[in-house]
């Protein structure tokens, strides 16, 4: 199964939009729930789940990969699976029981930590110069990492069912990280900022690259993208006016640019919920709780109003869980959905460096 999982967003306010056309959203906000889970650690998790388990990783106090997971009805102690971490890590899962965490190790070079079911295979190398974190994509029995070199260049890692492969040059000019997604089985979309300050995409399609084409207008961030559905996704960067923007890519070929003075910091993440909903989760600009709004996918795309897709309505906040923890939220959370029942979990590093989980249902 495909598991959407590592959705990193900003978490000093959680916020998701509604349009004009239904301004009630169709009835009360659903109810977080949260509980601490303790851990000593010092960046934003990086979580996954599939059909009865969920797992989060993140940066210990001491430097090494931290890892506590939920499995037959119970979160199970935290552990240590060592390494040597600079940031956060990047961990996926393309298929059950089955997750690869991914650093920038200090040496530089791509490192990585994989389950394959049974037990964990120990600390393995790629090699490679990354000049900022790894994005990475599971998607069947292949898992693609993607990372700036110091030719500004994007660079490619795929780990596929015969092993590790090789360092491959995308090309292109960026400045920042490239953000991948798979929006559609056996694609891959490539976001960067380029040198001119513009989006610019590079997508794999039928096994083969297309190229950098431009795809946005100036942005002065790397962009933040997220696989919402089939052919859709969902990118947030700061715009040449400093107000944060949207741009949402469909159809595999085109962007639709939505400038507006919107909340929240550039970092947001999205995904689908039921009723063909879509979450996003930012970096509230007001104050340290965490909010959320929520719209309608397709209005979102085709109802912004007769005022044009610039303008938002019924932009309103609603604080959760119900009542905040005595430690402010200190990270970016991370959030994936239930395999069944299409509730989220979302996970957060306090400002007493422990572990928040807030969990909603369908």
């Amino acid at each position: 199964m495909r598991v959407i999982a590592a959705i990193a967003c900003a978490v000093f306010g959680l916020w998701v939009s509604a349009t004009n056309a239904q301004p009630s959203e169709g009835g009360a906000m659903p109810e977080w729930t949260g509980a601490g889970l303790g851990g000593d650690i010092r960046d934003a998790p990086s979580c996954v789940s599939w059909t009865g388990a969920v797992h989060c990783f993140a940066r210990g106090g001491d430097e090494t990969l931290k890892h506590v997971y939920w499995a037959g009805g119970a979160w199970r102690a935290w552990e240590s699976l060592g390494g040597q971490l600079r940031e956060s890590p990047v961990c996926v899962s393309g298929r059950e029981n089955k997750i690869d965490c991914f650093v920038r190790g200090t040496d530089g070079a791509l490192w990585r930590q994989s389950w394959d079911g049974s037990k964990w295979q120990g600390w393995v190398s790629a090699g490679g110069s990354l000049y900022g974190p790894p994005s990475c994509v599971a998607w069947g029995a292949d898992t693609d990492c993607f990372s700036v070199g110091k030719d500004q260049a994007v660079h490619q890692y795929t780990w596929g069912s015969s092993g590790a492969g090789a360092w491959t040059s995308l090309g292109g000019q960026i400045q920042g990280d490239p953000s991948c997604v798979s929006s559609r089985p056996g694609e891959i979309e490539c976001f960067a900022r380029g040198t001119d300050n513009a989006v610019w995409v590079n997508v794999l399609k039928s096994g083969a690259w297309g190229g950098w084409s431009r795809a946005g207008s100036s942005i002065l961030s790397s962009p933040q993208c997220s696989a919402v559905g089939t052919a859709r996704a969902m990118c947030w960067a700061t715009g040449s006016d400093f107000q944060t923007d949207l741009m949402t890519w469909s159809d595999g070929s085109a962007f639709t640019d939505t400038a507006g003075e919107f909340p929240i910091d550039p970092g947001a993440r999205c995904f689908p919920r039921p009723g063909d909903y879509v979450f996003c989760l930012a970096s509230g600009k007001v104050d340290s709780t965490i909010r959320q709004k929520r719209w309608p996918w397709l209005q979102l795309i085709h109802q912004f109003g007769p005022e044009g897709p610039s303008i938002w309505h019924g932009l309103t906040s609603h604080s959760l869980p119900g009542d905040a923890p005595p430690a402010g939220y200190a990270s970016d959370p991370s959030c994936t959905t239930q395999a069944s029942g299409g509730g989220v979990d979302c996970f957060a590093r306090m400002s007493d460096n422990s572990l928040m989980h807030m969990q909603i249902g369908p």
